[in-house]
């Protein structure tokens, strides 16, 4: 909130605005507008939902071989502001701007390490949603306390493969123990999906960047 004074606040209207405020600095002789943010916890969250995290290796004539993944799903996420009812925001983006209830994230990989070799694959998943938000194209659909629950946008799945292969140059001496590595993101070099905002992408479930590639060389004395 800003107050401004043009002649000046006086000792009552000072004490209106910081009677429950700490005072660590010294006003000014004549203080002509006052700022004051105060903050709360307006945003009431309900959520529930479950992580899964699995990890297999088995030993085989060629290498180790290793299966695993992890899995992100909301169940149910319920918020409100201020006190008033709460209503399902679950799988969408544009209400919160803090805390996005994209309901499911997924990365699986396949490992397989010879010798001195290593080689991973990783697939990521993003599932489906919708955007909420103020740039949506669908009408929004309100309940009787104004609050969104339907319309808007689809905003589909996105899923990319991510890859990383490295060799153990050495296990000691002048070289310490040493690897060289290659990490490939988004091997297809897929797109995000289509979020009708400025950036014609959502932060929240993605990322423009590409396919990247980083070669490297690690060492440990």
């Amino acid at each position: 909130q800003f107050t401004v004074y043009p002649n000046g606040a006086t000792a009552a209207d000072i004490s209106a605005k910081v009677n429950d405020v700490p005072i660590v600095s010294v006003f000014p002789q004549t203080t002509y507008y006052i700022y004051r943010r105060a903050q709360t916890n307006a945003l009431d969250i309900d959520v529930t939902g479950v992580d899964i995290s699995a990890n297999y290796y088995f030993d085989t004539d060629i290498g180790q071989f290793r299966l695993g993944g992890s899995i992100s799903q909301f169940l149910r996420f319920m918020e409100s502001y201020g006190g008033s009812a709460k209503y399902s925001v679950i799988n969408s983006v544009g209400i919160n701007a803090t805390f996005p209830s994209i309901a499911r994230q997924a990365r699986l990989n396949v490992g397989w390490d010879i010798e001195d070799y290593s080689f991973d694959v990783y697939i990521n998943n993003i599932g489906g949603y919708k955007n909420w938000g103020s740039g949506t194209i669908t009408p929004l659909v309100l309940d009787a306390d104004g609050n969104v629950s339907g319309g808007g946008d689809y905003v589909h799945s996105w899923t990319t493969v991510d890859m990383h292969a490295s060799w153990d140059v050495s296990h000691g001496g002048l070289l310490g123990e040493s690897q060289v590595y290659v990490d490939v993101n988004n091997v297809s070099n897929e797109a995000p999906p289509f979020f009708n905002n400025a950036n014609g992408y959502d932060p929240y479930g993605a990322n423009p960047l590409g396919r990247v590639i980083s070669i490297g060389f690690r060492v440990r004395f």
